[in-house]
């Protein structure tokens, strides 16, 4: 193994071993001119894309689209702005700057097949009743994207990429905290969640400057506890000092960071609003 290689790319390998089978079968067996393919592809894709899923009755209506119809009673789709960096709503003409971001830091080289259709793929995620996605932008220009996964959600999660050569510039110490305020003074949310991979190391630090607090692990990509423990047990060798460092913070055995990720509470009260 690659010693240089992130432990949660191949923890996504072994997630994309397991699907890619099914994935090919319906491209295979399905027709051009069939109107359901790209939805079968999609349902399979959804294990890799990490989607959660809710119960769809338990809540008859986004309580974000107060705010999307107040933007769009204001003819603007800014959300927040400040200095250089402003936040807007995500918007069709973003779709294919959208999935050049995701496939940015996407953990793996998609097949032909699904690449090719990548942009659909990414879109999806966009396009959910109770996602809030927006663009961060610089000077204007995109640079990457913000938003909340899922408002049926008890804490709502925060997810953010900037592209790769935009990062290091503090973009991230201004843009979550901008989006999140923005958000909790629509809806009246004080708390939000964040969840981080191990050996991202600035993603961590970004956090700690807005005053997020590390809490617990969450779920990483791995869907059962058998598939954890496999993991965790192949592994072992790649548990680091910074691993164990966090892993005596929360209490938890060192293994456990192989198979899950680090997942943060970002409070509007506490953070820190930060300038470039």
């Amino acid at each position: 193994m690659d010693e240089k290689e992130s432990i949660f790319v191949r923890a996504q390998k072994e997630l994309l071993n397991e699907t890619l089978d099914n994935i090919l079968e319906v491209i295979k067996t399905s027709s051009d001119d069939d109107p359901n393919w790209k939805e079968a592809i999609l349902e399979k894709f959804e294990g890799i894309l990490n989607k959660e899923s809710y119960d769809s009755d338990s809540q008859p209506e986004s309580p974000l689209n107060a705010l999307r119809d107040s933007l769009k009673e204001k003819s603007t789709d800014t959300l927040a702005a400040k200095g250089s960096i402003s936040i807007r709503e995500i918007r069709e003409d973003d779709k294919r700057k959208y999935a050049e971001i995701r496939n940015q830091w996407f953990r793996f080289q998609l097949p032909d097949e699904i690449q090719a259709q990548s942009e659909d793929f990414f879109w999806s995620e966009t396009q959910e009743p109770y996602a809030f996605y927006a663009m961060i932008s610089v000077d204007g220009c995109p640079v990457g994207y913000i938003a909340i996964k899922d408002t049926r959600a008890a804490v709502w999660e925060i997810a953010e990429e900037i592209e790769k050569d935009q990062c290091f510039n503090g973009i991230g110490t201004i843009s979550t905290p901008l989006f999140v305020q923005a958000i909790s003074k629509a809806t009246g949310k004080k708390e939000f969640r964040a969840t981080v991979e191990v050996d991202n190391l600035p993603c961590q630090r970004c956090l700690e400057k807005i005053k997020a607090k590390l809490v617990g692990l969450s779920a990483g990509v791995l869907l059962n506890e058998a598939a954890c423990k496999k993991f965790e047990k192949e592994n072992a060798d790649r548990i680091d000092s910074h691993m164990r460092n966090l892993a005596n913070k929360l209490g938890v055995d060192a293994s456990m960071l192989l198979s899950h990720v680090l997942e943060y509470r970002i409070n509007v009260d506490e953070m820190e609003h930060r300038s470039k």
